[in-house]
């Protein structure tokens, strides 16, 4: 798929939350400024470019994510189990 501004900014709150922007730009090494530009642009429905090479870093980044949040879910349960 391609990405666009709006997968942009999605992708990054899901990494980090509302305040994701300057995290994001950290982690994948670009511009700060250049994030807030591609965040607005999804928030008023506009068209950005956006590096097609990011689609796959980005899947990347979530799908670590996705496995550290499983990681911590099973580990916080079995935590609550011992804590009843």
């Amino acid at each position: 798929m391609t990405i666009n501004a709006a997968l942009f900014a999605q992708a990054g709150e899901a990494l980090f939350g509302l305040e994701w922007k300057q995290s994001l730009a950290d982690l994948i090494e670009m511009d700060v400024r250049r994030v807030r530009r591609i965040a607005k642009a999804a928030r008023e429905g506009l068209d950005y470019p956006v590096n097609e090479s990011l689609g796959p870093v980005l899947a990347g980044h979530l799908k670590e994510r996705a496995r550290s949040a499983q990681a911590q879910s099973i580990e916080a349960e079995r935590l609550a189990k011992l804590l009843e």
